[in-house]
């Protein structure tokens, strides 16, 4: 008797796991949530186009617009002009430093956020500033490098401000990314080319399908191996060993646009699986595995394919791929269910 009581428990116990477990996959079921920055919860109250987006050490995501929102993993916080100031608080650029302080890149200038306090830069030496911030990065040094204007390439040491004046001794055209790898080599993704700084001088990396046409970067990302993935107005390359390869990119491209039309906005690598996620204007989203290419359309999402426009994309520490476009919708998605 002592025994069949013993058994009818340890079942009642497997039984009552195996509901609240079968309760858990069902809740994490969910493959995409759509966030309108118009609607509840949000309500930001700012512009429909999102800038840019980043996730910190927290897996808090950080979404630039104007204003700038923030969701905790709970709730969305939004900071305004109180903050970044009334001429324009639109943020332009999202990065983080090791230790979790925020760099945001903004028309109103440079901000610093650590957790407490805000920081801002509107003057730099003595004389004014440029104020309008289009990127922002810090590199594994916690060194904050930054474009002024989109052309002055800046970096900030904590202390000191360098400026590399374009033209003078920066050649780059039109700053429009910034990203580092674990060597201290800076990489400037421009409007005409890329560039590395490796410390001592710039060194001019280019590609083009037609001659005379500019690179036009839009986004840089690295994977596991160290390759850089470089997304530009009408390609997707990837620098290996200083020589670029060019992915194909025919089965992803809407028929309705030419090759200068389809622009490859973002691009993101999901670190789990090495794959890789290309965000564009005018076509969609394409996960790319080196074997073969999904892709979804605007309409996959419930949202009209002319607003499915992407502006950035970005893994949280749950694996989430988060999606900013340039109509006011934040989509998350996980082919296994999000986890939030």
């Amino acid at each position: 008797m002592k025994y069949s009581r013993l058994l009818i428990c340890v079942l009642a116990i497997v039984s009552f796991c195996s509901c609240e477990r079968d309760e858990d996959d069902k809740v994490g079921l969910t493959k995409f949530l759509i966030y309108d920055i118009a609607d509840p919860p949000i309500n930001s109250g700012g512009t429909d186009e999102i800038k840019c987006i980043g996730i910190d050490s927290e897996n808090s995501i950080w979404v630039g617009l104007n204003p700038l929102i923030k969701h905790n993993g709970q709730f969305w916080e939004t900071y305004g002009q109180d903050i970044f100031g009334e001429r324009n608080c639109c943020v332009n650029d999202i990065d983080f430093d090791s230790n979790n302080n925020v760099w945001f890149g903004t028309y109103n200038g440079l901000f610093k956020n650590n957790g407490e306090a805000w920081e801002s830069h509107f003057y730099i030496a003595e004389h004014p500033f440029h104020t309008t911030i289009r990127c922002v990065h810090c590199d594994y040094q916690d060194k904050v490098w930054f474009a002024k204007g989109g052309t002055g390439l800046v970096c900030y040491d904590g202390t000191d401000w360098t400026t590399f004046e374009y033209q003078n001794t920066f050649p780059g055209m039109h700053i429009q990314k910034i990203i580092s790898d674990i060597n201290g080599n800076i990489f400037i993704g421009c409007h005409d080319a890329l560039y590395k700084y490796d410390g001592t001088e710039f060194i001019k990396f280019y590609f083009s399908k037609v001659k005379g046409e500019n690179m036009n970067i839009q986004d840089l990302d690295f994977d596991k191996s160290g390759d850089l993935w470089i997304s530009c107005r009408s390609n997707l390359l990837v620098l290996r060993n200083n020589e670029f390869i060019e992915i194909d990119t025919n089965d992803i491209q809407n028929p309705l646009w030419d090759d200068y039309n389809w622009v490859a906005s973002s691009v993101a690598i999901n670190n789990q699986n090495g794959e890789v996620v290309i965000g564009t204007w005018n076509t969609g989203i394409a996960f790319h595995n080196n074997q073969n290419t999904t892709f979804f359309r605007g309409n996959e999402f419930g949202i009209d394919s002319t607003h499915f426009q992407i502006n950035e994309l970005a893994f949280d520490l749950s694996n989430n791929l988060w999606i900013v476009t340039r109509f006011g919708k934040i989509i998350v998605y996980n082919e296994k269910g999000i986890k939030l």
